[in-house]
């Protein structure tokens, strides 16, 4: 591998059935990826994924806690538990945070659940490898495959631009406020008022993204940050919460050398809510095409929600 080339893909396989991680995997490895993939599991998960994961894939071993927790107390005790615990929570949380923030995002790993928990495990990992690579992606494995090698798509797609941080934006006709699930995500990790005042922004999507190396430590260290805070706020699983904090912080220009991306014209497509006819008119010899210069895409995300294109994109897996 070039020594400026060098790629990470971190993702989680908590909570999914290996048939995903499998099409991800070779999907993968079809294109030549001779860089790093890491996979956060739980005991469950790597119990289930045995015959999936390989010696070059490093397992970033993921406590699961709270699941442990349920397990060992059942579910009424922990109401009541989490209940004084959150209390507690808003008197030490966020002076944990500026005095000591890594127990800070330790402890809040206790009371989150897996999307909020994972940047706060990638942000651990990535620190202690940061010498080690150029390029990181963040991809959600369940719903994800490759079409293009990322060892040379993202150098070639940026050509000699020195930090950058890429995430795409989902279709055109979604906003934050317009859409019914971001906009209750929004307005219940943050308020009324953050989501009337972003509520016209595009929704860009929380499960694909990449960047150079420092980008992407800035990126979760900006979440890992936001986590501890929306624990401290509010009980649950808070489910969507990642999607919400990604939105506000790009959006609130946190994140240096953002690039926001179109589908069918950069690298990542997120094809929930897409027109399939569009879609499927961009299909060939079962590959997903780029509109801006007929490459395949590199990572095609969400393509289970097109029963045809799953179809085509697996069989040339197989």
């Amino acid at each position: 591998m070039s020594q400026k080339n060098r790629v990470l893909i971190l993702t989680t396989a908590v909570g999914y059935d290996p048939i995903h991680t499998y099409v991800f995997r070779d999907s993968l490895m079809k294109t030549g990826f001779n860089g790093k993939l890491a996979i956060l599991m739980d005991h469950y998960a790597q119990t289930a994924h045995k015959d999936v994961l390989t010696p070059d894939i490093d397992i970033i071993s993921y406590t699961a806690p709270a699941r442990t927790f349920k397990k060992r107390i059942g579910r009424d005790p922990l109401k009541k538990i989490k209940y004084y615990s959150y209390k507690f929570l808003n008197l030490i949380l966020l002076p944990l945070l500026y005095l000591a923030p890594n127990q800070a995002y330790r402890l809040s790993v206790y009371f989150n659940f897996i999307m909020l928990n994972r940047n706060i495990f990638y942000y651990q990992y990535l620190l202690e490898h940061q010498n080690s690579y150029d390029w990181v992606m963040l991809v959600d494995v369940r719903d994800a495959l490759f079409q293009k090698n990322p060892v040379t798509s993202l150098p070639s797609e940026h050509g000699a631009i020195s930090e950058v941080f890429v995430s795409g934006v989902e279709t055109k006709a979604t906003t934050l406020g317009g859409n019914v699930h971001n906009a209750f995500w929004v307005e219940r990790t943050y308020n009324k008022k953050i989501l009337k005042e972003f509520g016209n922004r595009r929704v860009i999507c929380a499960r694909t993204m990449y960047g150079t190396t420092q980008t992407m430590i800035s990126y979760l260290k900006n979440m890992c940050n936001e986590c501890v805070k929306v624990t401290s706020k509010l009980s649950g699983r808070r489910i969507g919460s990642d999607q919400a904090i990604h939105n506000i912080l790009l959006y609130q220009n946190k994140i240096p050398h953002t690039v926001l991306t179109e589908n069918f014209q950069s690298p990542l497509a997120n094809l929930h809510d897409e027109s399939e006819t569009e879609i499927m008119s961009l299909v060939e010899n079962g590959v997903l095409k780029r509109q801006d210069n007929n490459e395949p895409v590199m990572l095609v995300h969400q393509y289970d929600r097109f029963p045809q294109l799953e179809k085509d994109l697996v069989a040339r897996i197989k």
